[in-house]
């Protein structure tokens, strides 16, 4: 079907008998929750998945957003893009309206904290900004990755 839509063949494009085999995602499952079984012992890291059958059947909560139709509540979200486009002057105006809960862009916005990760800028660049904005939530924090010695967010080893 995905060629007949005019889709690559995803087999071109990853090893031979990849998409065949998927044994690391586990038994499907009800509920999202993992089984154990003789194939998949007591500890293993599967995957839980769902086919779409049980999801069409399935009573979906509504959307949360923080900012309406933008940014979804609960989810991590990025804004990337090339620089000196405006990345940061955006996602600072966001913030500090999530801070107020006043409108952005003309959309609704939940009213909250915020946590910025602006890894390019340092804090005296930051404050730059900020000052320029007129900005001054006391509810919007940005971290600091300039002052820290190992900005790593996460490792990956051999063993997990």
């Amino acid at each position: 079907m995905a060629q007949q839509n005019g889709w690559p063949n995803p087999k071109k494009f990853v090893p031979e008998n990849v998409l065949d085999d998927f044994s690391y995602l586990g038994p499907p499952v009800e509920g999202g929750e993992t089984k154990s079984g003789p194939d998949y012992p007591e500890g293993a890291d599967t995957l839980p998945t769902h086919s779409f059958a049980d999801l069409a059947g399935r009573d979906i909560p509504a959307r949360v957003w923080v900012i309406a139709n933008m940014i979804p509540s609960g989810c991590v979200t990025s804004l990337y893009g090339i620089g000196g486009e405006g990345k940061t002057l955006i996602s600072m105006q966001m913030a500090e309206a999530v801070s107020k809960g006043e409108q952005f862009m003309g959309q609704d916005v939940s009213c909250g904290s915020v946590l910025m990760m602006l890894n390019e800028d340092d804090t005296d660049e930051v404050g730059r900004r900020v000052q320029r904005l007129g900005a001054n939530a006391p509810d919007v924090h940005v971290i600091d990755f300039h002052a820290v010695t190992d900005p790593c967010l996460m490792r990956f080893t051999r063993t997990g």
